[in-house]
């Protein structure tokens, strides 16, 4: 798992467009709508040594989708050889349903072309959305269920794949996949659902016609340095059963990025992470009595990154290596998997911003914390 999420980090990187030069354009007929429709076949991985729910047969899921296009009408989307955006309804019928059941998913996304040809296109598409599950870990009914402790769940899922171009009306997909569900230890247990899965599908576009690609080239970055500071806070719940006490924990960030592009930059800085939880543990527990307990229940990171912007919107993949840790750590590095909204900007040149965020923590596969944050840019 730590290599599919490393390689989530590079193709992030990869996706730095330099403009819409060497780019296939493509012919004049085309939709501004499509309907999607794909088949997913898969199956659920243990992805970590604590799971110990039996795990044998296969799962399949069906998805249906809107996809919006674009013609380079904004710069962003020029510099990001024009990227469709869309929006899915995923069902999922997991193997071994008496212990995972069903799945219904809503799934907004974005594919971000690899390349695009005459015939094929190759394309990496992100989700984030919301989940529904219909079984979960009950201590009674459903003890074996140890991926899943709550009905609403997350949905993160990663695609890369090609569009087989049949006609201007019909294109063919096939896709590699991985899909996270988790609650992201809001409730536990929350090891999380991770359906790894190859698919097949159909796009279609019932309306064509005649539309003209903006080709003028995108203006560079007004600057290429910029700090960052930013605070966060999630919840955990203390406890490996559902039900527990949740405690929040708080996150300080200061970083630096350096813009590659119009669209793009690389992130890198430091994490200060405070836990309240691990500081209740170690006061009435008398662990480290005598000593600071609230600095050890504190952790300290470096980190880096990529973000792609879209606008207002940026999308980015980050790993992270802890470099204080009193108490056993899961891993001695992590990821985060977000978004950041900018939404102000003042200053000279309106060059400083104000953006909100939320993000996925996670160590390899098994999800730590939702992070919802603001910051400023500067």
């Amino acid at each position: 798992m730590k290599k599919i999420f490393l390689l989530i980090v590079v193709v992030c990187i990869f996706l730095n467009s330099k403009g819409t030069n060497k780019f296939y354009i493509q012919p004049p007929k085309q939709a501004k709508y499509g309907i999607e429709t794909t088949y997913y076949f898969g199956k659920i991985i243990k992805h970590n040594s604590r799971v110990t729910t039996p795990i044998h047969q296969f799962s399949n899921a069906y998805e249906i989708g809107v996809n919006f296009y674009n013609f380079g009408e904004k710069p962003w989307q020029r510099q990001r050889k024009y990227p469709n955006v869309g929006v899915s309804f995923m069902h999922a019928i997991y193997g071994d349903r008496q212990y995972f059941g069903h799945s219904f998913s809503l799934l907004p996304y974005i594919n971000l072309w690899l390349f695009r040809t005459k015939h094929v296109d190759g394309f990496f598409r992100m989700g984030f959305g919301i989940g529904f599950l219909t079984k979960h870990n009950n201590p009674v009914d459903n003890p074996l269920n140890v991926m899943t402790g709550s009905v609403i769940n997350n949905i993160t899922q990663f695609k890369m794949g090609f569009n087989w171009k049949i006609n201007e009306h019909i294109y063919i997909t096939t896709n590699g996949s991985l899909t996270h569900w988790s609650n992201a230890k809001f409730q536990n247990p929350n090891l999380g659902i991770n359906l790894v899965a190859g698919s097949i599908g159909l796009h279609i576009f019932p309306w064509v016609k005649d539309y003209s690609y903006n080709l003028n080239k995108p203006g560079k970055p007004r600057k290429r340095n910029e700090g960052l500071v930013k605070f966060s806070m999630g919840f955990n719940e203390m406890g490996k059963v559902a039900g527990g006490p949740k405690f929040p924990k708080y996150i300080g960030t200061i970083g630096y990025n350096r813009y590659t592009g119009s669209v793009n930059k690389i992130m890198m800085g430091v994490n200060i992470a405070y836990d309240p939880m691990l500081y209740q543990q170690f006061k009435y527990s008398e662990i480290h009595k005598g000593t600071n307990q609230r600095w050890k229940a504190t952790n300290m990171s470096v980190y880096i990154g990529d973000e792609l912007m879209f606008g207002k919107l940026g999308l980015f993949a980050l790993v992270g290596y802890y470099v204080y840790y009193v108490e056993p750590k899961p891993k001695s590095y992590y990821f985060k998997f977000g978004a950041n909204y900018y939404y102000y900007a003042f200053g000279k040149n309106k060059e400083q911003k104000m953006f909100v965020s939320v993000n996925l923590k996670t160590h390899n596969a098994i999800a730590e914390m939702l992070e919802f944050g603001t910051g400023i840019t500067f």
